[in-house]
């Protein structure tokens, strides 16, 4: 790529050129101060720790090197202090903004936004994972196809685990930490035993949401295992909620963009418990892509309407009525029977989830899994930054 040098980055007091490819011209700008500052020598860096040694009110801000080589692999710099710094040409290319956009983009790109008839079609042989517990017991590969398919679809599914709660904590145990929350570790419930004030401990039906919208970092992943049914009805349905956002944005950018803005309340409420959190219902990746992050939707959880402008209520009800319709479009609904010895999880933060009314005993084991847990485990597989 080409810097922009209208932007100031030709000044050669304050910016280091380094061509990525001289002989299409392509070259970027790097900050002599962002390079001290990413000095990796033994004072400035500790490779114990992965942690940086030095203090910012050390940084000269309009530090400039006195000597400075760029070879094919390499930038030396030996800085007006004398201190020497070297870096290796990759790294630094990697790591600025235009490229690492890029590759943000580049996954976003590989991601599947699905609805109901791309996951029929793909029925007899699917490319999300279903897989069996004791291969994921015995095999890591089948631990990365589990991580890729939550990143790439959203969901995954383990199958033949036995149905009960410690099997199903063995199965998610194998690749995440599971998350503690006000329902506890692992849970169960049914119908006929109310623990908490939540409309899922009923057999009524649950149009597509998310959870934990009244926490200030929503699970990033859901675990749900039906250990026992004696009854009809009780189908589970996903939505994809990436999909419902794109929809929404091609048929009406400006009712997406106030989604991303307004600021919504949901809460919780117990006995001795109440949770509230402010955030919009849509919200972005606002420094490098734009590209959706998480959807926060959940009617059932909503408190009372008191952080817009009587002027901007009537909109709000709109635009999110308009979300709404997308989510319950028939046509991107995926409803299926979730069975005894069959796990799903699924990413909370992209896929909406709900369940048709039942009737007779229905028994439910899960867990939540934190977003930065997930995050951490498919970033040690390399598969996202």
């Amino acid at each position: 790529m080409q810097s922009n040098k209208q932007d100031g980055t030709a000044d050669p007091t304050r910016f280091l050129t380094v061509w990525t490819d001289p002989k299409e011209g392509e070259s970027i700008s790097v900050s002599y101060v962002w390079l001290r500052d990413h000095c990796q020598c033994e004072e400035c860096y500790n490779v114990a720790t992965f942690q940086r040694s030095t203090s910012i009110l050390d940084l000269p801000l309009d530090i400039q090197p006195a000597l400075c080589n760029v070879t094919d692999s390499k930038i030396e710099i030996v800085w007006q202090d004398g201190h020497l710094s070297s870096y290796q040409l990759r790294q630094v290319v990697d790591n600025h903004v235009d490229n690492y956009r890029k590759r943000l983009e580049e996954r976003r790109a590989q991601l599947v936004l699905w609805d109901r008839a791309l996951i029929a079609a793909a029925e007899h042989s699917p490319s999300y994972a279903r897989v069996t517990l004791n291969d994921l017991l015995c095999e890591d590969s089948v631990m990365r196809q589990v991580v890729g398919s939550l990143i790439t679809y959203g969901f995954a599914f383990i199958t033949k685990v036995p149905p009960n709660q410690q099997s199903t904590e063995m199965a998610v145990k194998r690749i995440f930490p599971v998350q503690r929350t006000l329902f506890g570790d692992m849970w169960t419930f049914s119908e006929s035993k109310m623990d908490h004030s939540d409309t899922a401990y009923t057999n009524g039906f649950l149009g597509p949401h998310t959870d934990n919208t009244y926490f200030s970092d929503a699970a990033g992943l859901q675990v749900l295992h039906c250990i026992q049914f004696n009854g009809r009805g009780g189908e589970t349905l996903l939505v994809d909620g990436y999909a419902a956002a794109e929809r929404l944005r091609e048929s009406d950018p400006a009712a997406y963009d106030r989604l991303c803005e307004y600021p919504l309340e949901a809460e919780y409420i117990e006995e001795d418990k109440h949770h509230r959190y402010m955030a919009p219902v849509i919200k972005r990746h606002r420094v490098l892509t734009g590209a959706v992050e998480q959807i926060r939707f959940n009617p059932y959880d909503r408190a009372p309407m008191r952080t817009l402008a009587a002027a901007e209520v009537p909109q709000f009800y709109a635009d999110y009525r308009k979300l709404a319709e997308e989510l319950y479009r028939e046509e991107v609904q995926w409803k299926f029977q979730l069975t005894p010895g069959t796990v799903l999880i699924f990413d909370n933060w992209r896929v909406l989830h709900g369940r048709m009314a039942y009737s007779g005993k229905r028994v439910m084991t899960g867990c939540y899994v934190a977003r930065t847990e997930y995050q951490s485990v498919a970033r040690t597989m390399g598969l996202i930054e």
